[in-house]
């Protein structure tokens, strides 16, 4: 996982790709022996035997399953955080564009924990 702030300097793709990095070094993947399968336009380091696939969610078992599994993360990491934050209610949207969540927002403002960049509509 990448910061807010990282994400909203840099851009998703970026964080994306520092996170992937990260992830495959705390692995310890070789890329000698590791094959990687990726959604839409991601790249995975040099060095590594890749396949990129538009919709790969939808198309590649392993990718949505990485995809299910990286939402549940991040859908616990917010209820684990909603305290620090009440009065946003992660507990019960997860940080996604709800009703409730733009309200918050507008009456709060934004969190260090919100990512600007994607919040550009999120005013009612």
């Amino acid at each position: 996982m990448t910061s807010p702030k990282y994400i909203d300097k840099k851009g998703i793709t970026r964080a994306i790709a520092v996170a992937m990095a990260r992830a495959i070094e705390r692995l310890a993947l070789d890329p000698d022996t590791t094959y990687v399968k990726l959604d839409g336009a991601l790249k995975a380091p040099a060095g590594f035997q890749q396949e990129t696939i538009i919709k790969g969610d939808q198309k590649e078992l392993v990718i949505g399953l990485a995809s299910i599994l990286a939402k549940e993360t991040r859908d616990r990491y917010m209820v684990r955080i909603a305290s620090r934050f009440a009065p946003y209610g992660f507990h019960l949207h997860k940080g996604y564009g709800t009703l409730a969540h733009r309200t918050a927002i507008k009456q709060h403002g934004l969190s260090v924990i919100h990512r600007a960049t994607y919040c550009k509509n999120c005013f009612l």
